[in-house]
């Protein structure tokens, strides 16, 4: 959905991700629905820098891959959490973090990942975006992320804040029955919660 139109700017628009979420999956024939910046295999490619808190003094930070998740993400698109929890659609889970096994291997190669703390740094100390801490609440099946080609990357999975990009246009993944079930859902939602949302074609 393009949410450029609604009169919620930034993070007022989390909520409406949430409810549509939601709503989706109280329709007749939906298993599971869920909303990411960055679907598999789009063709685009979002990174930032991390460091285990513990190793912050003495270890230079690494590039991960980005991807901004809500709850049920996992289980929409058929990847496996190994360990921990999923991520929830509320703002209590605001500094939690998922990561998948090589993520989880590259930060913490000695240690379980679960429960620890990650730090993202800022690509240039000039930056005015400050550190930002996450407590690792799950592990995640190692997966592809922007070509088929790739070996498994980094990936680094952070719930929706005020930091996610194109917050007006994230995309809404949908389990479902079948794909009319699919369609049927997505349209009733989006016109229930943001009527005033241009309804974009789904993406097959």
């Amino acid at each position: 959905a393009d949410f450029n139109r609604l009169p919620q700017k930034g993070a007022a628009l989390i909520p409406l991700y949430r409810r549509v979420m939601d709503r989706m999956e109280e329709l007749p024939g939906v298993q599971t629905a869920s909303v990411v910046e960055i679907p598999p295999l789009l063709g685009w490619d979002f990174g930032g820098q991390f460091v285990s808190l513990d190793d912050v003094r003495r270890a230079q930070p690494v590039r991960a891959n980005i991807n901004s998740i809500g709850k049920h993400y996992f289980s929409t698109v058929g990847t496996s959490l190994i360990a921990g929890r999923d991520l929830r659609n509320d703002d209590a889970d605001v500094n939690s973090c998922i990561l998948n096994q090589a993520a989880a291997q590259l930060y913490f190669p000695h240690t379980s990942a679960l429960g620890k703390a990650l730090r993202q740094v800022p690509w240039r100390m000039s930056d005015s975006q400050a550190p930002h801490d996450c407590q690792v609440v799950g592990i995640a099946q190692d997966t592809k992320y922007d070509t088929l080609a790739e070996s498994y990357p980094p990936i680094v999975y952070l719930p929706l804040s005020a930091q996610t990009g194109r917050l007006t246009g994230l995309f809404f993944v949908v389990h479902a029955r079948n794909q009319s079930a699919a369609d049927k859902a997505y349209g009733t939602a989006i016109h229930e919660v943001a009527p005033a949302a241009p309804e974009v074609e789904p993406v097959l």
